[in-house]
């Protein structure tokens, strides 16, 4: 039997999660599905997109993705400072949001394959939102800036779709597992 709580594995006749100390009864029968992409998803994919999410947040809101231009960046677009520390405190948020919902997940919480989905929305939506807000800061300058930021960004979009639907159908097939 395993947890439903933590998901530990609790040895037959035991009345207590060895790991939590939650009571078995409401334990989970182990599925017949493997479980390595959950256990990669919780042990390390969503810890190393919160870190990468809030070092890239920091990142923005101090200017430092412009390099060693961002004043001069700054002074050529005012309106692109508040833009950026914006999109920063946002990307820290989803930052946030990868730790909250690898929690979901490792409790086998039933919304915790939901979480999982709006995590890799919320980060397109962002993406979204960062695009147009910078043309709008940038005016003129929008299509040169606009060109490359949208070619680098559609493989994101592409792998963030793809992901998407690959988690939508391995959750699907153990949706059992997720019931509390």
């Amino acid at each position: 039997m395993y947890c439903s709580n933590c998901g530990a594995n609790i040895p037959e006749g035991n009345p207590y999660c060895l790991e939590c100390g939650c009571a078995a009864a409401p334990a989970v029968q182990k599925t017949a599905h493997p479980m390595k992409w959950y256990k990669f998803l919780i042990y390390f994919s969503l810890y190393a997109a919160a870190a990468v999410n809030i070092i890239t947040g920091l990142s923005q809101m101090s200017g430092k993705h412009y390099g060693l231009f961002a004043n001069e960046v700054y002074a050529t677009f005012p309106m692109l400072k508040p833009v950026d520390t914006a999109m920063g405190l946002a990307v820290i948020a989803a930052g946030a949001f990868s730790i909250f919902t690898r929690f979901r997940l490792a409790r086998f919480k039933k919304d915790g394959p939901t979480c999982l989905k709006a995590a890799y929305l919320l980060n397109i939506v962002i993406t979204v939102v960062y695009i147009i807000a910078t043309a709008f800061a940038v005016g003129d300058m929008a299509a040169q800036i606009l060109s490359g930021t949208i070619v680098s960004t559609l493989s994101n979009f592409v792998t963030t779709i793809v992901m998407l639907i690959v988690n939508h159908i391995y959750f699907k097939k153990r949706a059992d597992l997720f019931v509390n």
